[in-house]
């Protein structure tokens, strides 16, 4: 009843009420508002900093003559480049990759002036210089020697005062480095792993040391393929990585977004389309 004696009290009351409750309102808007300014700092200080090194291509750096991982002549760049690719692309970061000597590369990398380099087995001296990403890849190792003329292999005495072959910058594996440094092995260095299977076909070197995939690839690009042939078993297993020199002062988010990216193309399939092909 708006009309009866008590509707001016009623209006007033109404109006008290309204005034109450938009000053209330008010407070909780400001409030609200204060809230969400917080909030937005919280976030700011949080993810700016990444957001901030996320903004630049990450500048990637990698050598060629290591097929079937890393190779200029290969699909994308090898399977190795495919895999990084992939992970960086699942993980919302751009890159560009530029293709140096694997000496350079990996010496500019540990003085952070590429983000990252790839793909390198973990050593000692490694450890010291950089960080690694989740493996990329599980290879067994063995040695390889001329089918024509195999060395008999059961143990490093086997192989003293022969000739290793070994592309300039690639891991020297124990024992081997020892037996080089103390003049009990001699070292032949070249360019790509395809010269090295050249060089052993030939009778320049007698053996060296890969993965039967690498060693497969190496054969096949020089020209004397099924001519190598594997000897003794399996020395050690190795693992393939993306590495970042500890000096980086952005190692840490490289990494974790780099893992992130290679867990998710592990799970939707798209790290088993890219290497499948040649299994």
């Amino acid at each position: 009843m708006t009309d009866g004696p008590n509707s001016a009290g009623t209006a007033s009351a109404r109006m008290h009420r309204e005034g109450y409750a938009a000053v209330a309102d008010a407070k909780r808007i400001r409030v609200i508002s204060r809230f969400a300014v917080c909030a937005g700092l919280l976030v700011a200080l949080v993810a700016g900093p990444a957001m901030a090194w996320a903004d630049e291509p990450l500048r990637l750096v990698t050598g060629t003559g290591y097929p079937p991982f890393s190779d200029e002549t290969l699909p994308e760049g090898g399977l190795a480049t495919a895999i990084v690719k992939a992970a960086f692309d699942a993980a919302g970061l751009g890159y560009t990759i530029d293709i140096i000597p694997w000496k350079r590369g990996y010496a500019q990398t540990v003085d952070t002036a590429p983000d990252a380099t790839f793909p390198y087995t973990p050593t000692e001296a490694r450890h010291e210089a950089v960080l690694y990403s989740d493996p990329l890849f599980e290879l067994p190792v063995q040695i390889f020697s001329a089918a024509s003329a195999p060395i008999i292999f059961h143990g490093p005495p086997d192989v003293l005062g022969k000739t290793i072959c070994e592309p300039i910058g690639f891991v020297e594996y124990w024992p081997f480095a020892d037996m080089i440094r103390a003049d009990r092995l001699t070292l032949l260095e070249t360019h790509s792993l395809a010269s090295c299977a050249r060089n052993i076909v030939d009778g320049r070197a007698q053996f060296i040391v890969a993965t039967p995939l690498v060693a497969n690839y190496a054969a096949k690009a020089a020209g004397v393929e099924g001519r190598l042939v594997a000897l003794g078993d399996v020395l050690t297993t190795d693992t393939l990585h993306l590495v970042v020199g500890k000096a980086n002062k952005r190692a840490t988010e490289i990494l974790d977004a780099f893992n992130d990216g290679l867990r998710k193309i592990r799970e939707n399939g798209r790290f088993d389309a890219i290497v499948k092909p040649t299994e």
